[in-house]
């Protein structure tokens, strides 16, 4: 476009000093005057182009920064979320991992109960009489050794606070001589009240009262329950033991018969 101008310029100079002359030629000046007229116009195009462009370059530099800004902005609205979603799944996986040890450790108790309710029932058939009816609720609460898991509706603490319960009462026992007052069968199958000496529940011994004064025998826990065999001549010496721990009278030494497996 500027070499088009160097060149109209010249023209119209020429034009116009030959305006004078004679032949000039109307024509020539015509086209000069109308080019001149087309640069001017097209350079008034050219400056509202230019305006235009800078305007919108503004326009698009504002939205452009607007833009920048929002997706910094979303970056690191962004990262927060990773952070915290990193969080939320390192919380999961401590939750899940504390789950896993948790239902292990509760494996463990539950095998360690049945196998203490096994214990405690093993014991039931050595039970006296005396300590069997004391222990007749809590023992009543211990699960069938057939019943399976899931038919099972006390809770586990509860099961273990019934076994501990009835062990505990149990060991009490065994660690104390305890007289108590039983009918047994004494000689010619007859039932007569007797007074019986338990050591714990390693061995007993009875005698008889008033009538049946002359029966005595002693007991030794078995796999059933207690096995009795008659020691009727015994009976006075058994008879003296017993009353010396029921009474707390002075302690003599009285020789019984009694056999170690």
């Amino acid at each position: 476009m500027t070499s088009r101008l160097v060149f109209l310029l010249p023209l119209l100079f020429a034009a116009l000093s030959r305006a004078a002359e004679p032949t000039e030629s109307l024509e020539q000046l015509e086209t000069a005057k109308a080019a001149l007229k087309e640069h001017y116009e097209f350079q008034k195009l050219i400056a509202k182009e230019r305006g235009d462009w800078e305007i919108g370059k503004d326009l698009l530099e504002s939205r452009m920064a607007l833009v920048r800004d929002q997706i910094a902005d979303l970056r690191e609205k962004t990262s927060e979320q990773a952070s915290k979603i990193t969080e939320a799944d390192e919380e999961r996986a401590k939750f899940a991992s504390e789950d896993d040890e948790l239902a292990a450790l509760q494996e463990t108790q539950l095998t360690r109960l049945v196998a203490l309710e096994s214990r405690v029932r093993s014991l039931l058939p050595v039970l006296p009489e005396a300590l069997a009816a004391k222990l007749k609720a809590l023992i009543e609460r211990l699960p069938a050794s057939d019943m399976k898991p899931e038919d099972i509706k006390t809770s586990v603490g509860e099961r273990y606070q019934n076994a501990v319960g009835v062990l505990n009462e149990i060991n009490k026992f065994h660690n104390d001589l305890t007289v108590v007052n039983e009918r047994r069968e004494i000689s010619g199958g007859r039932q007569a009240e007797v007074q019986t000496l338990y050591y714990g529940l390693s061995i007993a011994f009875y005698a008889g009262i008033g009538e049946s004064a002359t029966e005595a025998g002693r007991g030794l826990p078995g796999k059933d329950g207690w096995v009795w065999m008659p020691l009727p001549e015994e009976a006075r010496r058994i008879a003296r033991m017993i009353e010396m721990v029921e009474k707390s009278s002075s302690a003599e030494y009285v020789p019984l018969p009694v056999s170690v497996d």
